[in-house]
């Protein structure tokens, strides 16, 4: 997510502020945002069971809807030695990072089916083609190596801005065409077939209003199998990459105690870079957990002028970095008592490649390139967090050990 936030949109979303002076009242919601005392009730119409919304306040709670069969895997995955799950961070053009990585995994032979796929914001985008297998791995190579920014968004009007009372600088429209493109009612009908078997696809999005994520079991609506199902998985898809004031929010309609209500759903990466660390499988089982971050670990450093923009672009792109390196820092402290076996990939520090524009065919292909050989090299994956290396030395020193 946070690579739009580096460049142009953060100047941006400074001038959108200051339009904001500028527009008159709030265009009113129709329906109305879910009241705060409903917003656990809160349903989908006709899909129950879909999603959990995670609540901050009642870990319980939230761990007891996780533990519902939908989530789950069956009894027939867990009967073998090993489950793999994947985790796919947002990241925004970056994500021809993991694309390629996915692609150049596929290469060695050694990419194994996964049993869990989770994704956010771009990681969203990859992780239906990653659960379904390295069949649509074309799918990958074409979208992160060809796609330019006309291809995923359309930017507004100063005009329209202004006096439009616009919700966001772009248009995704191009971006909704594609995924109707991509996302077929065949397409989900393969989703909901490897859901029946056992395996689990899960996105996350930001509810906005309630300022909560929520996570969608994507192969639960696929075996809904109707086409307000096939309209609300790439709705979930859409909402999951709509980054704040760069895209509009994506508005689902639910239901709670009898009443119509809208949602407001922008990018997962505003609550969570990446996540995993909800499934349990058990102690009988080897897990393995592979965490791919679109991203690097830190960011390059750079001399930031004294205008106002600048101090503002930096602060924003340094707070996504360090919510994804903490993310990263969870899963791998909640692997050590549940998981045998984590992995980390991430884009390398020492990357660098001309950009022109947010998605930059050339400068995609060549981090595609990046994440295909990575998966090739003899240790394509981290096993700790190179943060979580640091902070032991720092005890040891502390301790004088």
């Amino acid at each position: 997510m946070h690579n739009i936030y580096n460049r142009n949109y953060l100047k941006a979303l400074i001038l959108l502020l200051g339009l904001v002076f500028l527009q008159g009242c709030a265009t009113v919601r129709s329906p109305s945002a879910v009241p705060p005392e409903l917003i656990y009730k809160a349903r989908v119409p006709n899909a129950s069971n879909i999603r959990v919304v995670i609540n901050y306040l009642n870990p319980e709670s939230t761990i007891a809807q996780f533990k519902d069969a939908q989530y789950q895997l069956t009894k027939e995955s867990l009967s073998k030695k090993d489950i793999y799950i994947l985790a796919v961070s947002g990241g925004g053009a970056d994500g021809a990072f993991g694309a390629g990585l996915l692609c150049g995994w596929t290469e060695t032979g050694k990419r194994p089916q996964f049993d869990v796929v989770t994704g956010v914001s771009t990681g969203a985008l990859i992780g239906p083609f990653a659960f379904l297998g390295p069949e649509y791995d074309h799918i990958l190579k074409t979208t992160y190596t060809t796609s330019c920014d006309k291809d995923i968004f359309h930017k507004k009007s100063l005009m329209s801005l202004v006096f439009g009372r616009a919700d966001a600088l772009s248009s995704t429209r191009p971006l909704a065409e594609m995924l109707n493109d991509l996302i077929t009612a065949e397409f989900l009908q393969k989703v909901a077939q490897e859901h029946a078997k056992g395996r689990r696809f899960f996105v996350a999005t930001t509810q906005l209003d309630a300022q909560r994520p929520v996570i969608w079991n994507m192969g639960l609506i696929a075996s809904i199998g109707t086409p307000k199902a096939l309209e609300l998985f790439r709705t979930v898809l859409l909402a999951s990459a709509a980054i704040p004031v760069a895209f509009p929010p994506v508005h689902i309609q639910v239901e709670a105690d009898g009443t119509q209500y809208d949602e407001l759903h922008v990018d997962g990466g505003v609550s969570t870079q990446v996540f995993g660390y909800f499934f349990t499988p058990g102690t009988e089982i080897t897990s393995h957990i592979y965490v791919i971050r679109n991203d690097k670990l830190a960011n390059d450093p750079k001399e930031v002028e004294l205008k106002l923009s600048s101090i503002a672009t930096r602060s924003l792109s340094m707070l996504t970095t360090i919510q994804g390196v903490n993310d990263l820092i969870r899963i791998y402290n909640f692997s050590k008592d549940d998981y045998d076996d984590y992995n980390l990939a991430y884009i390398p520090q020492d990357f660098s490649a001309p950009r022109k524009g947010n998605f930059d065919p050339n400068y995609m292909k060549k981090l595609f390139e990046v994440g295909f050989e990575k998966a090739k090299s003899q240790q394509p994956w981290d096993k700790t967090p190179p943060i979580v290396n640091f902070d032991e030395i720092a005890r040891q020193t502390v301790k004088g050990e």
